[in-house]
């Protein structure tokens, strides 16, 4: 079932949405006045582009998740509003050409409070989605008037500006679009971030894109069943609410679960819908052995202004900055007088939740004074112990720097990375390297006989220890920066399952890996040495890739009659690949962008026994299995046996995907 159906609320126990009344004497909040001495009007600027990459977060929102919500959610919307008519999605076109360049149009529909707004479902980015009463038409022309005669009087105060070619530029009426009532919306669709189904709030609106409204949570009326009576406020980290980092602290591990499944379920009814069959084939997804402290890699990062450093505190080391804190008592505009010397929180103990007697001032640090959106976190609990102990040394470190003249003059992404050393290893003293503390002594973390340090470090040679779920662990190098999956405790559980949805022992003997990387499922299938699998080809466009793919495969003493690897595109992987077809299964792990079209039809060509495509981006795997299915020579001969999701990050929205198809 649904989690959407199983909290739905009955419609007589929603509170009446409300908007709060216009405060004529108030100038919008937040609004920057722009000097219109300069011009005579302003900038007839055009609307961002709203043809979204339909396998992007907005193209998923706008084309289906949207109009997913609307028709599913009919009723009830008709009901609180007060429509009899159908809902579509041209009936929430915002007028945003009008908005970007009317100050009074943008006070009409940013920054107004809309309460007792019920959260109706999530969208894959995490957010919940809700339907709001639009903007009237007469509202609109008020806002406008107001804004008239302010810009107005704004301008009989301004000197008459003297050009550097000594003319004189007369004052000018302050600019009046028209707006046009049919092109009105006749509700807007909002997003709620940290909000989930069941959740009745009151939110403030503060930007407005074509297809929706971005808004903030300004007080909670009706909690969701989902949370179990928690309150959002007391979840384990005290920067979520603020952070862009999780979405999902404040519900159940099994709530996120579910919520992750129809993620995967609402991506192949969105591009599949009815062309293939995928019904009932989506299964439970599966969920990660640590819920905190997994995440190996963190990337932390502060701003710079392009005026310069000068004067400037230390800046703000962290994630960027989603929710507004409205809720929580904190708003940027009001941040305290806190600054960088103020004595930060000692998580040396490494807790798996903050405690909460510190979490407000923790809060408090974390919006200081000072540029941009980057909050300043002290400490992130998905983090590994050693990388969590990494954040604490560069934290300190960039203060030092920075109060000792050494500036950097724009923005930097700091790399937070766990190394793991077995002792006794090869040269193993000398990879001992990585982030220090304030001594200069090398930060690591001892377990049995291995060594963690968290290394800053982009182009250093880091190793990870993966467990295959084969009863064997197995060393994989590197270069720190590059991509390889951040979440150990999983990685058992996935590696098995590509291992057993490859087939049987009479169906699978010969194995090829595209957009193998550095080797992880090649080198890893290849190293079980009870499987039926005779060879192993994995294949790569990086070269620097392939090399450590081959590294890899000869640190754990895996053989090149086994297990090779080519350095080339996928799209023409198998013109020399002479592998019995009816023998051989392929693994896909491409990008999030997905696989071409035309490495699509020389797979169908190949005709393998069959095919496991693992996906970081469950939308461009949808795409491309009903691409594959449909349009390639040999898709109709393929059916779906199973997609399942794996969380390979709790508490966020993200979720990769497993999509097993087998050869009729």
């Amino acid at each position: 079932m649904s989690v959407v159906k199983n909290q739905d609320i009955a419609v007589s126990a929603i509170p009446v949405q409300i908007e709060v009344p216009l405060n004529e004497n108030e100038k919008p909040e937040q609004r920057k006045t722009k000097q219109l001495k300069s011009k005579k009007r302003p900038s007839h600027r055009k609307p961002p582009r709203s043809d979204y990459d339909a396998t992007s977060p907005l193209g998923v929102l706008t084309s289906f998740e949207i109009p997913h919500m609307l028709a599913t959610h009919h009723k009830k919307v008709c009901e609180v509003l007060g429509y009899e008519t159908e809902i579509s999605l041209k009936d929430v076109i915002n007028p945003v050409r009008d908005i970007i360049n009317d100050a009074g149009v943008k006070d009409a529909f940013n920054w107004r409070e809309v309460h007792n707004v019920e959260v109706l479902c999530m969208s894959a980015k995490g957010d919940g989605l809700a339907v709001i009463r639009a903007p009237t038409y007469e509202h609109v022309l008020k806002c406008q008037s107001i804004a008239h005669e302010r810009e107005k009087l704004e301008m009989e105060n301004l000197e008459v500006e003297e050009l550097n070619d000594g003319r004189r530029r007369k004052k000018v009426e302050p600019y009046r679009r028209t707006v046009i009532k049919e092109n009105m919306p006749k509700v807007q669709i909002a997003t709620v971030p940290f909000a989930f189904p069941g959740d009745i709030v009151n939110i403030k609106i503060y930007h407005t894109n074509t297809h929706f409204v971005e808004s903030e949570v300004v007080s909670f009326v009706r909690l969701s069943p989902l949370r179990g009576g928690k309150k959002p406020e007391d979840s384990a980290c005290a920067y979520f609410g603020l952070c862009s980092g999780c979405q999902y602290q404040s519900i159940g591990y099994e709530h996120q679960l579910e919520i992750k499944r129809e993620v995967v379920e609402n991506a192949f009814r969105h591009f599949c819908k009815d062309e293939i069959e995928w019904e009932g084939k989506v299964l439970d997804t599966v969920a990660s052995p640590l819920e905190f402290g997994y995440r190996t890699k963190l990337t932390p990062h502060y701003d710079v202004p392009r005026s310069g450093n000068e004067g400037l505190d230390v800046p703000r080391l962290g994630f960027g900055w989603k929710g507004k804190g409205s809720w929580m008592n904190l708003n940027k505009t009001n941040a305290s007088n806190r600054s960088s010397k103020d004595e930060p929180w000692d998580n040396s103990e490494l807790p798996l939740e903050h405690p909460m007697e510190i979490r407000e001032s923790m809060r408090e640090r974390s919006i200081r004074p000072y540029f941009g959106d980057v909050l300043d976190i002290e400490d992130c609990i998905i983090g590994t112990d050693i990388v969590r102990l990494g954040l604490v040394n560069e934290r300190k470190r960039l203060a030092k720097e920075w109060r000792n003249g050494e500036r950097s003059k724009k923005g930097v992404t700091v790399l937070l990375r766990e190394h793991n050393i077995i002792k006794g290893s090869e040269g193993f003293e000398d990879r001992i390297f990585g982030s220090c503390d304030e001594d200069g002594t090398i930060t690591k973390i001892e377990e049995g006989e291995i060594i963690k340090t968290c290394v800053t470090d982009n182009q250093k040679i880091v190793s990870d220890l993966v467990d295959t779920g084969f009863g064997n662990k197995l060393r994989f190098d590197f270069i720190a920066n590059e991509f390889f999956q951040n979440n150990n405790s999983i990685l058992p559980k996935v590696i098995k399952y590509v291992r057993d949805n490859l087939g049987n022992e009479e169906e699978f003997e010969y194995l090829v890996d595209a957009y193998c990387g550095s080797g992880l499922f090649s080198v890893a299938i290849a190293s079980d040495r009870g499987s039926s699998v005779k060879k192993v080809l994995g294949v790569e466009i990086s070269e620097r890739a392939t090399e450590f793919a081959k590294r890899n495969a000869e640190l754990n003493f895996i053989s090149n009659e086994r297990c090779s690897f080519v350095q080339g595109k996928a799209e023409k992987l198998f013109d020399h690949i002479d592998f019995p077809r009816d023998k051989t299964g392929v693994i896909l792990d491409p990008p999030r962008k997905g696989c071409d079209d035309i490495f699509l039809k020389q797979l169908s060509e190949f005709e393998p026994n069959r095919i496991v495509y693992v996906s970081c981006n469950v939308h461009s795997q949808a795409r491309d299995v009903k691409y594959f299915l449909n349009e390639s020579i040999n898709g109709n001969k393929y059916e779906i046996e199973s997609i399942r999701g794996f969380d390979f990050f709790p508490q966020t929205h993200h979720v990769e995907s497993v999509v097993v198809l087998v050869h009729k």
